[in-house]
């Protein structure tokens, strides 16, 4: 981007937005959680919130699209190769207030977290409420991650076994393939993995 005017790569930047938000058009609706993450394979530490380096909860497109804009920039702009994920459900608010709550009280009376550092990363364990909470009823979703190039194998294996497909796309190895839920030990571990209520991959 140094070879290019801040309005050029502007541009582009939005430009990229607009091409995400045509891609996963279906995922942008309801409570969602948008991060930038390093991975832990590309040199990120094994604790999330290290390696993370900014994170957004969005309630509807229009959120969801001026997020993006600043996870895209940030992306951009920044030395370390950090991807962009956004959670596959839509997210349960009131399931994620009570686990928040859990979470105050475990730390308040049982002292089995350093009480100054929960306080001080509230936005941090709000979200993992989010996040570790079940999605909204009926949205529960699952990906398949295939790391080969070829998906028929997979796409092969979800027709035979009539799971419902919603969305695949290419990743940096593979595939994901967005699917309904199913009795997820009966997918071949050498085809790929199951990744309940996973992590779509936005950018990279």
């Amino acid at each position: 981007m140094r070879n290019k005017s801040i309005d050029a790569c502007v541009a582009d930047l939005e430009q990229k937005v607009e091409e995400i938000m045509e891609e996963f058009s279906d995922f942008t609706d309801g409570t969602r959680v948008l991060l930038l993450l390093q991975r832990k394979k590309e040199g990120g530490s094994t604790q999330e919130h290290k390696r993370r380096r900014a994170r957004y909860v969005t309630h509807n497109g229009d959120q969801f699209k001026s997020c993006l804009f600043q996870l895209l920039l940030l992306q951009a702009t920044s030395a370390i190769d950090y991807r962009i994920y956004l959670s596959v459900s839509p997210r349960d608010i009131q399931k994620a207030e009570k686990e928040f709550k859990r979470l105050m009280l475990d730390v308040d009376f049982t002292g089995g977290e350093n009480k100054q550092f929960f306080y001080e990363h509230l936005e941090d364990k709000w979200i993992s409420a989010l996040m570790s909470s079940n999605p909204m009823k009926d949205q529960g979703l699952f990906i398949l991650d295939i790391d080969v190039p070829d998906n028929g194998q997979a796409l092969r294996w979800i027709e035979g076994n009539h799971v419902e497909l919603v969305k695949q796309y290419r990743t940096k190895q593979g595939w994901h393939m967005v699917v309904k839920p199913f009795n997820r030990t009966l997918f071949p571990t050498e085809i790929g993995e199951v990744k309940d209520d996973g992590l779509l991959l936005l950018a990279y």
